[in-house]
């Protein structure tokens, strides 16, 4: 009889949530756990656990990265709208050295998850499908013709930062769907 009633069991699957962190809810709900759950300080978890990051957070921890830097002797010239930056060394240092102490700051400030999920969310919300957004963009900006797909720009993207469909003298137009699909950074 016991196996007729594991059977009949519910097995919708819910939320994971550990005892000791919160439940995460929409549509980047599954980024917030999982970045969560590697976080390495309080910091982080502390700007994570009511998933979102305020515009306050993000500026706290672009100010612990940019410190970070700095006290190991790099200049750091900001982040770029798609979470990208430069982290240049004022004396010179072999570039494993220079990975390892971008990488180490990133850890310390939180900027591997908070300014991974900030990025994220500042330019798709809703987490929609990236290829599709792109491509999207693409079309309105008369990039691609009207038979380009969400695949055509996964297969073409992955072989180079400028997919070949995209005429070469438009690449900054691409460069903006790519980092801004939706428009919502800069307007």
């Amino acid at each position: 009889m016991s196996g007729l009633l594991a059977g009949c069991a519910d097995t919708r699957v819910e939320e994971a949530r550990p005892v000791d962190g919160p439940a995460f809810s929409g549509p980047w709900a599954a980024e917030f756990r999982s970045h969560f759950d590697d976080a390495a300080s309080d910091f982080e978890r502390g700007v994570l656990a009511d998933g979102e990051i305020t515009d306050q957070e993000y500026s706290e921890m672009t100010d612990r990265f940019s410190g970070c830097l700095e006290a190991a002797g790099f200049d750091f010239s900001g982040f770029g709208r798609d979470g990208s930056y430069s982290a240049t060394p004022l004396s010179p240092v072999d570039p494993d050295t220079s990975r390892q102490v971008t990488d180490d700051c990133g850890v310390e400030s939180g900027e591997r998850t908070i300014g991974a999920l900030y990025t994220w969310i500042t330019r798709n919300p809703e987490n929609v499908d990236e290829a599709s957004i792109v491509v999207d963009c693409l079309h309105r900006k008369g990039l691609v013709d009207a038979g380009y797909t969400a695949e055509d720009w996964t297969r073409e993207n992955a072989v180079s930062s400028l997919p070949a469909s995209i005429p070469a003298d438009r690449k900054g137009e691409y460069e903006e769907c790519a980092g801004d699909p939706l428009g919502l950074v800069d307007g």
